[in-house]
């Protein structure tokens, strides 16, 4: 039974081979015959357009010479003849001492060549003016060909025309052929005069009565007198090219068919082998060979069957974890200690990742978890997981190692419709996670610079800030050694009509990737001096401060932009505070650092924005021409902690050794504000205090924040110490 069973197996797949074959033959010789085809074509028209190019040369030629032929005769012969009181006329056979005119001659040599190169070719002068019977218009071609030289004429009214032959392939005498027409225009006086005398005799003007033809024709130098007709016949060179292109094709057809016989034998021989051959490439093509998990086509594969039996109501999530320190760990260690601890943790995946969930290895140091049918709790979880598992030491040879990842997660549906939108989404979500250092993060449009929707929106943001659609808010810093609001921060906002407020964060990249950037810092530090002068004139001396992107540090026209605002709205330079950021900085430190410099020289304060989330803060409070730090508001929370509390409290001493002001961000609650005034800040900012309002409402509020200000300071200094607001 067994024996049998496995012998109608091996048949079917004799018979599947089979078949598959004679398709594989099937499919060959169709290929064959399209490209037999296409090749004879393509060849054929080839040789035909190389056929018909040579015979124009020949025409040319043909054309050439007997215009040369009749200008030798016409200078030399006639012209010798008529010095020495002879010359050409039409009945020279009746006249002792004279020869045919030109035209005759031309007329005469045509007959004779012909005959010469037994109709190898063929030529002949003619004219619609010449009512011969053996010499006017008198086929289609030269009626055709005729027309096209007088469009040639009409088209240079004036001046001397470049004349262009005129052809075509027609069948003459039952063969192929090559007609060729080309202007004889009237090329010197005594051609033209000939002409108009003859046009006056008796004989032509009845001859051009009996036609209905133009009376009294005068012509003038260079006029569509005559033409010359070449014939040459191509049939022969055609059939030639056909044999040769066939004898060709014969051959290639040959060799193809025996090539065909060849490898489908060896296909066949090989058959078994290359089948086991094929499912052990199919199965590698899609594992990573280091870690042994699915690679990028491997995942795409168990993805796609996942999501074809998911229901429209389910919720799918792609994690693309990326580790940190990896490069450090490679190029410090060596690349082999690097795949062990990559090893590892495709070992830590698969012990938190469980069916039907499947995750693998995009390479480098880079890992994709899909997590089938889940909600956004059960996400978090397992990305606290992860953290948790990698974060954990990593032991290779005699080294600890520790390579956390930074996990950047995407939604589907939500965020997208495929895994290659997802994994694009997930990725612009990594990098935020890496920057902010916390872990991971969940996609976010706002985030996503390349996507489709940017594009709208720049044209949406073009239009708003060329139609007033922008406005600005205003947050006010508070001095609590004075007891008094200080002055504000300008902040940028936009009310989209469709997708609500837009944060300063995307209209920045939007305005600058539109080339943008210029305008909308001039709009916005007009706006914000505006209000700022309206408070001066109310009494109250406040200053401004307004923030700089990376590309307006690195624009030679922001100085002289910001001194003519100043000027403009009558405001001293003090009063204004250009707000930077250690990354704009970064760009191209030192043009920024040299234009810092001419506004800080110009009178203009420089404030450090987000101050200690760099990796050079302190360098950069030594190098850069500042006048004020701005603490990042992550540090004013969880004062209550000795750590935190510590290190606003060094910061507010470098500040002060360095002889610097220093404003804390972030003020969100009472005990904050208690807990920094504690730690000796004097100057501050946060929804606490004020949130940014716009700048009507600021006003109307100054009153109540100074006495805000004044209480906290006098709760501060007992009312003592304070100096006069």
């Amino acid at each position: 039974m067994s024996k049998f069973s496995g012998t109608a197996s091996f048949q079917k797949m004799l018979a599947f081979g089979v078949g598959e074959r004679r398709g594989l033959i099937l499919a060959c010789l169709i290929l064959l015959f399209v490209l037999l085809v296409a090749t004879w074509l393509i060849t054929n028209t080839s040789q035909q357009r190389l056929i018909e190019f040579k015979s124009q040369e020949i025409a040319n030629v043909v054309a050439t010479q007997a215009r040369t032929a009749r200008s030798v005769y016409t200078t030399s012969v006639v012209a010798k003849l008529k010095k020495e009181g002879f010359g050409a006329r039409i009945d020279s056979a009746d006249h002792i001492g004279s020869v045919p005119i030109p035209a005759q001659f031309l007329k005469q040599l045509a007959a004779n060549s012909s005959v010469e190169h037994e109709d190898a070719f063929q030529f002949r002068p003619l004219s619609k003016w010449n009512l011969s019977p053996d010499q006017g218009l008198k086929d289609d071609f030269q009626v055709w060909a005729w027309e096209q030289l007088e469009q040639q004429q009409s088209n240079t009214p004036e001046g001397i025309v470049d004349w262009e032959p005129v052809w075509r392939i027609e069948n003459v005498g039952g063969q192929n052929a090559l007609r060729y027409m080309v202007a004889d225009p009237a090329a010197n006086a005594s051609c033209v005069n000939c002409h108009n005398s003859l046009e006056q005799t008796p004989e032509i003007q009845a001859m051009r009565r009996d036609a209905g033809t133009e009376l009294n024709k005068m012509w003038q130098l260079n006029d569509l007198m005559g033409a010359l007709e070449v014939i040459v016949p191509v049939h022969e060179s055609s059939a030639l090219a056909a044999a040769q292109t066939r004898s060709g094709l014969f051959l290639v057809l040959a060799v193809a068919i025996t090539g065909i016989l060849l490898v489908l034998g060896i296909s066949a021989f090989d058959g078994a082998r290359a089948l086991a051959v094929t499912k052990d490439l199919e199965v590698k093509a899609r594992t990573d060979s280091l870690t042994g998990l699915p690679n990028r086509a491997g995942l795409k594969a168990k993805v796609d069957a996942l999501l074809r039996t998911s229901t429209s109501a389910s919720q799918h999530a792609v994690m693309l974890l990326d580790l940190n320190d990896f490069k450090r760990i490679n190029d410090t260690l060596g690349h082999h200690i690097g795949d062990e601890v990559l090893r590892e943790v495709a070992v830590r995946l698969q012990a938190l990742i469980a069916p039907p969930s499947v995750f693998g290895r995009l390479g480098g140091d880079e890992f994709v978890v899909f997590l089938n049918n889940v909600n956004n709790q059960q996400v978090i979880n397992t990305a606290r997981a992860i953290n948790q598992a990698l974060d954990a030491n990593i032991e290779v040879d005699q080294y600890r190692l520790k390579s956390n990842a930074s996990i950047g997660i995407s939604m589907m549906p939500g965020d997208s419709q495929n895994l290659s939108e997802a994994l694009r989404c997930a990725d612009v979500a990594m990098y935020c996670a890496k920057r902010a250092k916390t872990g991971y993060k969940f996609y976010h449009l706002d985030n996503d610079h390349n996507n489709l929707n940017s594009l709208s929106i720049i044209t949406d943001f073009k239009a708003a800030l060329d139609n007033d659609g922008l406005s600005m808010v205003y947050q006010p810093k508070f001095d609590f050694e004075r007891g008094v609001v200080s002055g504000a921060e300008a902040l940028l906002r936009w009310e989209h009509p469709e997708r609500g407020m837009i944060s300063p964060d995307r209209i920045i990249p939007m305005a600058e990737q539109s080339d943008q950037i210029m305008a909308l810092t001039r709009w916005t530090v007009d706006t914000s001096l505006r209000q700022l002068k309206q408070w001066h004139d109310a009494g109250r001396d406040l200053k401004m401060a307004v923030n700089l992107s990376a590309q307006m540090l690195n624009a030679d026209e922001t100085v002289v932009m910001l001194l003519e605002l100043l000027e403009a709205h009558d405001i001293q330079s003090h009063h204004l505070i250009i707000e930077v950021t250690e990354t704009a900085v970064m760009h191209d430190s030192k043009k920024a650092i040299e234009l810092l410099e001419r506004l800080r020289s110009a009178g203009v304060g420089i404030s450090l924005d987000d101050f200690g989330t760099g990796y050079s803060s302190l360098s950069y409070v030594n190098n850069l021409p500042i006048n004020e730090l701005k603490l990042d508001r992550s540090f004013s929370y969880n004062l209550s902690r000795r750590k935190n509390k510590a290190i606003v409290k060094a910061v507010i001493d470098l500040a002060a050794n360095v002889g610097v002001e220093l404003v804390l961000e972030g003020v969100e609650d009472a005990g904050s504000l208690a807990l920094l005034l504690d730690s000796g800040g004097t100057q501050m900012q946060g929804y606490y205090l004020c949130k940014p309002i716009a700048g009507d409402l600021l006003t109307e509020q100054l009153d109540d924040l100074n006495a805000v200000a004044l209480d906290w300071a006098e709760r501060k200094y007992g009312g003592r110490n304070l100096r006069a607001a």
